[in-house]
């Protein structure tokens, strides 16, 4: 009798042992889950956004380059590879957007980068036909590129605070 006894104090207490142990490792499989995902996105979203820093960059020196008597005009390759770029990572910030104040950020650095683009072409246009107005188109370039940043920038902060908002939750499941 007292070994039954025994035994089925010592069931129980297996069992609970049993049970928390799966309910921990459940506990800690859903938060693995939760954090790689948003750092996931969250970090797509801030590759993006550099790129789009590093590319306008890129564009800007290379039709710039100072003020030598024949700029690159004629060479649309690098804006063309650039702007087809452009487009298929613009995708990954809608994508990643959490409500519609992202999602209206986002749309907004869509329409500034296909402004950017086409102003680009438009200073080709105007300088292969030796309008002297495409000085003013390329002035228009540098405003462009400073929204695009300030966008970009602004939707890496939002991304970088959704990181840390994620942390925080995180530890305070954990604790």
């Amino acid at each position: 009798m007292l070994r039954w006894r025994l035994i089925l104090g010592l069931s129980a207490t297996l069992l609970i042992l049993l049970l928390v142990g799966t309910y921990g490792l459940y506990l800690f499989n859903a938060l693995g889950k939760a954090v790689d995902s948003v750092l996931k996105d969250n970090y797509d979203s801030i590759k993006v956004c550099h790129f789009l820093r590093v590319t306008t960059a890129r564009v800007n020196i290379f039709y710039t380059r100072g003020e030598r008597p024949n700029p690159p005009y004629d060479q649309p390759e690098m804006l063309d590879r650039s702007e087809r770029d452009v487009e298929e990572k613009l995708p990954v910030l809608l994508r990643n957007a959490r409500d519609q104040a992202s999602a209206d950020l986002v749309r907004q650095l869509e329409a500034t980068a296909a402004e950017y683009f086409a102003s680009y072409r438009r200073v080709f246009a105007q300088y292969a036909a030796q309008d002297p107005t495409y000085h003013q188109t390329r002035g228009a370039i540098g405003e462009l590129t400073l929204r695009i940043t300030n966008l970009a920038e602004t939707i890496l902060q939002q991304n970088e605070h959704q990181m840390l908002l994620a942390n925080q939750r995180v530890d305070k499941q954990a604790r």
